[in-house]
């Protein structure tokens, strides 16, 4: 079962206020809220896809730093989310490299 991972740190790039940043976990020995397996697997899921097509769209040469810029903050946000969701952060990281190569087989 997915449990929260607490050693995640916010990564640089990550737009997201702190407030909201603190809905997906928390930090230290504080208590966890039991969540359904269904809503991580859905998050995941979801993050997962954004992680595939912002790095599919980064391969493109003709972006401008500001888009650039923008694809790397989803990134960075999705991945840094995905730690503190997943208990195997690297599976998830090989499941996205799979996903982009399923898509550009496409």
């Amino acid at each position: 079962m997915p449990s929260i991972n607490h050693a995640a740190k916010r990564p640089e790039t990550c737009p997201v206020p702190w407030h909201c940043i603190a809905r997906c976990g928390t930090p230290g020995n504080q208590r966890v809220p039991k969540v359904p397996t269904e809503f991580i697997d859905a998050r995941a899921t979801s993050w997962r896809r954004d992680i595939v097509q912002a790095r599919i769209k980064l391969a493109d040469e003709g972006l401008s730093y500001h888009q650039r810029t923008e694809l790397w903050q989803v990134v960075d946000c999705r991945e840094w989310c995905l730690k503190m969701l997943v208990q195997d952060f690297p599976a998830e990281l090989e499941r996205i490299d799979r996903e982009i190569e399923n898509e550009l087989r496409r």
